[in-house]
């Protein structure tokens, strides 16, 4: 099992996802559903890095929406926008 274990550096990881998503985007916008998990938000962070100004949506009832918009937009410096469901 030992020979399975190798270094990782985080932040090396983060600059290669920042750098992909620069490249796979280039001058284009992202709408991102944010649904309010862990692999969700990892996205807005590294998409608030890497194309500052990026949109965001996600559905959910007027109360947590407005209040994650809030927690998005300050956290990420992004514009959050609720788009709510039925």
């Amino acid at each position: 099992m030992k020979e399975l274990v190798r270094d990782i550096n985080l932040q090396d990881y983060i600059d290669t996802q920042i750098a992909e998503i620069k490249e796979t985007v280039g001058s284009g916008k992202v709408l991102l559903a944010l649904s309010g998990g862990v692999d969700s938000s990892v996205c807005a962070a590294l998409l608030s890095q890497a194309i500052p100004g990026s949109s965001f949506a996600f559905s959910w009832t007027m109360d947590s929406c407005a209040l994650e918009k809030v927690m998005i937009s300050r956290r990420f410096s992004l514009v959050a926008t609720c788009i709510l469901s039925g």
